[in-house]
C-alpha cells in the first residue's frame, strides 16, 4: 500500500501541494486487483516460516536424543542457519516484489522475477543505498531518543 501510494504520487502529482487521495486509491487497488498477489507473497513467507519452525522442533527432538554428538550440533546449526538465510531472502525478495506489483500492475511470480533481476544488476546500488538508510536510521531513532529524554528533563525539572 505504501510502495502504491508513492507510485500513485511520482507518476501523477505535478507540484508538492497535489497528491490528496492517493492512500484512498491504493487501498482501492490492493482490495481490488493485488489481493492475490498479496496472499500468494505471504503464502511463500508463512511455508518459510513453518519449514523452520518445524526443523527447529526437530532439532531440539535431536539434541534431547543425543546430546554429545558435535557432527549432529554441527549440521543442526549450519542447517538452522540456511533456513534463515532463506527465508530472509525470501521476505526481501517479497517485499521488492510488492514494490513491483505497485509498479507494474502485474502479477507476484512476474514481480517477483523482474525485482529479483534489478537486485541483481543493481547489486552495489541496492547494497549502497541499504547501508546509507541503515546509517539514517541509526541517527534518526538516537536523535529522537535525546530529544525526547532531553524534553522529558527539561519538563520533569520544571515540575
Amino acid at each position: 500500500m505504501i510502495a502504491c501510494s508513492a507510485c500513485i504520487w511520482y507518476f501523477t502529482v505535478r507540484s508538492d501541494t497535489g497528491g490528496s487521495g492517493n492512500i484512498c486509491k491504493s487501498i482501492w487497488w490492493l482490495a481490488v486487483y493485488h489481493q492475490g498477489s498479496i496472499a500468494f507473497g505471504s503464502c511463500v513467507i508463512a511455508i518459510c516460516q513453518m519449514i523452520r519452525l518445524v526443523f527447529e522442533f526437530y532439532a531440539r527432538q535431536v539434541r534431547k536424543g543425543s546430546p554429545d554428538n558435535k557432527c549432529i550440533k554441527c549440521c543442526l546449526c549450519i542447517t538452522g542457519y540456511c533456513l534463515w538465510c532463506v527465508e530472509k531472502c525470501v521476505k526481501y525478495i517479497s517485499k521488492n516484489a510488492y514494490i513491483q506489483v505497485a509498479l507494474s500492475n502485474s502479477w507476484f511470480c512476474s514481480s517477483a522475477w523482474k525485482a529479483f533481476s534489478l537486485i541483481l544488476s543493481n547489486a552495489g546500488r541496492f547494497g549502497a543505498a541499504g547501508c546509507i538508510g541503515g546509517v539514517y536510521h541509526f541517527f534518526g531513532t538516537m536523535s529522537i531518543g535525546a530529544m525526547t529524554g532531553f524534553s522529558s528533563y527539561l519538563i520533569l525539572g520544571q515540575a
